[in-house]
């Protein structure tokens, strides 16, 4: 297995180089192609590669903010440009945000065609379904981050129409590529995660392999970004159905610089995928702060407060609350955890008129991050202050996972939740507002020059 896990680290190499047009490269399978079971397992096993997720929307959200030294120390014109939402971010360089997902594609693609091309008997080998749930998921997840990135905030009135992102479900490099349109896109990632659902096991001995319980929840998150409220009630009820538990946050100390649990291979309860975001130094920057407005909503008794973040003096703080843990100590972590399928089944269930509900499953989880005997369960006269309540523990409790960013992309359209974000940064002001054509950024130039494709506006 090591043999074969070092010649599948050789493909990633060989096959799924980050370089730019990663889409136009003249990938020779034949060079090293997984023929059995277990080696299209170990390919798909390469968390190194496969679980990685894209951090451009991390850079561009409103969660954190940098000094001026350590925007000037960035490393890459991507984080320069998308940290002040500028129109061009590449200027020539690689896009590792569109290009990773596509790699995770192409190998989803590999898998599942070497999958279908087993034999009959082979494919009533124990293990069969879990690789190909897995590429399955592994490939919506793909798609999913693709989409909220460069492609419009979902409009199930004009998805149809707008532009998506292209889709491929096969491994071969075709000589051009149509880029679809939005609802192919989402209709997709519905349907690879449905199946995957069928096929995936109730528990995986890795957290970087996904169990039908993190399919549901991937579903009820796509649910919620379609504004399908019902659907994301349903799929993330049927997720809470396989797994619940939540983790206490008065057992851990926030005297700790990692207070999470170690996730790997199989610990930290609440985490159902192991995920963490491409590695972009403004992540772990000891000059990334915690936006000050955000840090002074956490009550007292709120352990989040001493857990999430870390006090640098001159009442700044750095967040040390990634659930990545400190067996990988400079990671984001961007996975799916209980705790988020918990606020999907609140915000869902009050969008819905089931605001009694929802709220119950908002102090079920909230109780479990306040010091002992402290909290004091929420309570709603409207379903319009139910709401507000729920989103604003979401945030507080999602910090540092990216999702911030499609949070401020969905509620855009909504004047009780718009925002407009502010930055400074060397003597200059920024500002991004509702609803802005950049919340979505371009493709790579150089796809464009090669497919023909239509071009985000920004």
């Amino acid at each position: 297995m090591k043999i074969k896990l070092t010649l599948f680290l050789l493909l990633s190499i060989v096959l799924g180089s980050c370089e730019k047009n990663f889409l136009d490269k003249k990938s020779d399978k034949a060079l090293l192609i997984p023929r059995t079971l277990s080696e299209m397992q170990a390919l798909l096993d390469n968390h190194q590669v496969m679980n990685r997720t894209p951090a451009i929307g991390y850079l561009s959200s409103d969660d954190f903010n940098i000094t001026d030294a350590g925007y000037n120390a960035f490393g890459t014109p991507v984080e320069r440009n998308a940290y002040i939402w500028a129109k061009e971010i590449q200027e020539g360089t690689a896009l590792l945000d569109w290009n990773v997902p596509y790699q995770h594609i192409f190998y989803c693609n590999v898998a599942l065609e070497g999958l279908a091309d087993l034999t009959e008997g082979e494919k009533k080998e124990p293990g069969w379904n879990t690789a190909k749930g897995t590429a399955l998921f592994l490939r919506a997840y793909a798609y999913f981050n693709l989409l909220q990135l460069f492609s419009g905030p979902y409009d199930a009135a004009k998805a149809g129409q707008l532009p998506g992102v292209p889709i491929s479900a096969s491994s071969k490099i075709r000589q051009s590529l149509v880029r679809n349109s939005q609802l192919e896109g989402y209709e997709l990632v519905l349907k690879d995660l449905l199946e995957a659902v069928d096929l995936l096991p109730g528990n995986q001995q890795v957290k970087t392999r996904p169990d039908r319980a993190a399919a549901l929840a991937l579903l009820a998150r796509t649910a919620l970004t379609m504004k399908n409220y019902d659907q994301a009630a349903k799929y993330a009820a049927s997720s809470l159905g396989l797994k619940s538990t939540l983790n206490d946050y008065s057992q851990y100390s926030t005297a700790s610089l990692k207070p999470f649990p170690v996730v790997l291979p199989n610990n930290n309860d609440e985490v159902l995928f192991y995920a963490p975001l491409l590695n972009y130094s403004y992540l772990n920057s000891a000059l990334t702060f915690v936006d000050p407005l955000l840090y002074q909503t956490y009550h007292a008794d709120d352990l989040r407060k001493g857990l999430f973040f870390l006090n640098r003096g001159n009442n700044q703080f750095t967040f040390k609350g990634s659930y990545a843990g400190p067996i990988n100590p400079g990671a984001a972590f961007s996975g799916l955890t209980i705790n988020e399928v918990y606020l999907i089944s609140a915000e869902a269930k009050v969008r819905t008129g089931k605001v009694l509900e929802g709220l119950q499953d908002l102090n079920k989880l909230l109780e479990k991050r306040w010091k002992k005997n402290t909290f004091k369960p929420f309570s709603a006269g409207t379903s319009a202050e139910a709401l507000k309540i729920v989103l604003e523990e979401r945030r507080k409790e999602l910090v540092g996972r990216e999702l911030r960013w499609q949070d401020l992309r969905r509620l855009n359209d909504d004047p009780a939740f718009q925002v407009t974000l502010r930055r400074q940064s060397n003597n200059k002001a920024y500002q991004l507002l509702p609803g802005s054509l950049r919340y979505t950024f371009s493709i790579p130039a150089d796809e464009i020059e090669i497919y023909g494709w239509e071009q985000n506006d920004r």
